[in-house]
C-alpha cells in the first residue's frame, strides 16, 4: 500500500510545524496592526468630517 501526503494528518517534521505556526502568528499580528491603523484613520476622518461640518 502506497502512502500519500493526504494520508497523514500532521507533518512528521516538528521543526516545519513550528516554523509554519510562527509565520502564521506573524502574519496575524501584521494584519491586526494594519486593520487597527485603517480603523483609526477612518475614525479620525469621520471626526474631522463631523467637527468640520459644525464650523
Amino acid at each position: 500500500m502506497n502512502k500519500r501526503a493526504d494520508d497523514e494528518i500532521r507533518t512528521r517534521d516538528i521543526h516545519l510545524g513550528k516554523v509554519v505556526l510562527y509565520q502564521l502568528s506573524y502574519v496575524r499580528m501584521m494584519l491586526a496592526s494594519y486593520c487597527r491603523a485603517y480603523i483609526n484613520k477612518q475614525v479620525a476622518l469621520l471626526w474631522w468630517a463631523i467637527l468640520g461640518s459644525n464650523q
